[in-house]
């Protein structure tokens, strides 16, 4: 059991309760969250009124072993939230206000059968997601969409030996969204095939297909492959490892629906939306030493061809690129165990983007970079945390210049007794004062701490 509370009016309870024998075995989990929150918008400057946010999740698990090679699972999960925001439009008069909110139900679901043989694996599995989306304009009932998916599927394995492994499947996906005026359904069926293979426990390659029936799309394929390969260098292990991939994303039913919806208008209503493609590779090189230190390199590549994207200059729905949006760059990594009570880890992203008529991509910042310190005094009962985070060059859809920023997070937490632990966060502690995105507010420097039990 777990319960916290900070700045902003938050509060966070939660527990966890599993069991189980070499049978039956189950998990249940329950969590709830409120916070006052703050201002949404900077343009809010007439009411000024915090925007703040409820949740409640309860999750649950069982599984039965029916025999010695067969597992049943039944997983059931239940999402509430409500959330309070700025700048939206009333239904009668269609005016601007600032008294916005919505509502969000989700009930998912999930069961499963698992059949293990000496060299093959069968697996058959049925999902379901219902979820109720309701909105409101200053306490007038306005845009509410329910949508519903259900997705039934079988995986299949075969291991010939160690190092040949073939993974087989299909799944059957339906799906439907009704907002009052719009009431579509879709399904799609999905077939993939997969050869993992390694040689001489140096050598590593994997080679993927898949196609995917779409009922307004029609068929798509795509593959991926992958290779990796090991090279004892001293008391370490060089690794060298690259994949390419393709793929494939039909406008969803929300895109699809908002651009026939009454809130779209040219040029977004006179669009109409076709299916993204992607394709992309890496190329990296990792070192993992006797010690412990690990070093990564990558160099990445993706296109999306056709890509969707919402009009954030005339707010006038969905819109497609024409040509291909591209992100490259170079991901650096590094985790490193200093002392034994003492461990590093540092990343950095360069992220070059391009939109098809040649202007970076909006909100990606080219620079983005993450340190942490990790320090386990008085034999680990004791542990103190520093998380480090930094953003450069990025910009706004019409090529505006967004703010730089660091953020600097402490943590701490203590072990009290046998499974009682005290813990404490202190987030944004420089009190950075910026935006993600023009408009909307960030939080200030705020204080967390709480109490968690275990037994």
């Amino acid at each position: 059991v777990s319960a916290e509370g900070g700045r902003y009016g938050t509060s966070q309870v939660s527990g966890n309760l599993g069991g189980g024998n070499e049978t039956v075995d189950f998990n249940l989990s329950a969590a709830d969250f409120q916070t006052d929150g703050f201002n949404a918008r900077t343009t809010d400057d007439v009411l000024r009124d915090d925007d703040g946010y409820d949740n409640t999740t309860a999750h649950a698990r069982v599984g039965y072993n029916a025999g010695e090679n067969l597992r049943l699972a039944l997983v059931g999960r239940s999402v509430e939230g409500s959330n309070r925001y700025d700048d939206c439009y009333t239904t009668d008069t269609f005016e601007p206000t600032d008294r916005c909110s919505d509502d969000y139900e989700q009930q998912a679901w999930r069961v499963a059968a698992d059949y293990q043989s000496r060299r093959f694996s069968h697996q058959l599995s049925y999902n379901g997601n219902n979820t109720d989306h309701k909105f409101y304009a200053a306490g007038q009932s306005g845009f509410r969409a329910k949508g519903e998916l259900q997705r039934g599927s079988y995986l299949g394995s075969f291991t010939g030996s160690d190092s040949l492994r073939l993974v087989y499947g299909v799944d059957l996906e339906s799906e439907s969204m009704d907002d009052g005026s719009f009431d579509e359904n879709r399904d799609q069926a999905g077939y993939f095939f997969e050869y993992q293979g390694s040689f001489g426990d140096r050598l590593f390659i994997t080679a993927g297909t898949r196609l995917d029936d779409n009922d307004d799309f029609g068929n798509h394929s795509s593959y991926r492959v992958s290779g990796a390969y090991l090279v004892a260098v001293g008391a370490g292990e060089l690794k060298l490892k690259g994949a390419y991939g393709t793929g494939f994303r039909a406008p969803s039913l929300y895109e699809v629906a908002y651009n026939n919806g009454s809130f779209a208008y040219p040029p977004a209503s006179e669009t109409e939306l076709q299916e993204e493609k992607s394709r992309g590779y890496d190329l990296g090189l990792s070192w993992q030493a006797a010690g412990g230190l690990y070093l990564e390199a990558v160099y990445f590549d993706q296109q999306i061809e056709d890509e969707i994207y919402f009009d954030l200059a005339d707010y006038s729905g969905y819109l497609q690129a024409s040509g291909n949006t591209d992100s490259s760059g170079v991901e650096l990594s590094a985790d490193w165990p200093l002392l034994a009570q003492l461990s590093l880890s540092a990343n950095y992203t360069f992220n070059n983007t391009r939109t098809s008529d040649g202007n970076s991509r909006a909100y990606r910042p080219e620079h983005l970079a993450n340190l942490g310190v990790n320090w386990r005094p008085l034999s680990g009962r004791l542990v103190l945390g520093l998380a480090w985070r930094l953003s450069r060059d990025a910009e706004d859809f019409d090529g505006a210049e967004l703010d730089d920023y660091q953020l600097l997070e402490l943590n701490a937490s203590y072990e009290v007794l046998a499974g009682l632990q005290i813990f404490g966060r202190l987030e944004n502690a420089l009190d950075e004062d910026y935006q993600e995105v023009p408009t909307y507010n960030t939080s200030g420097a705020a204080g967390y701490a709480g109490l968690r039990y275990s037994f």
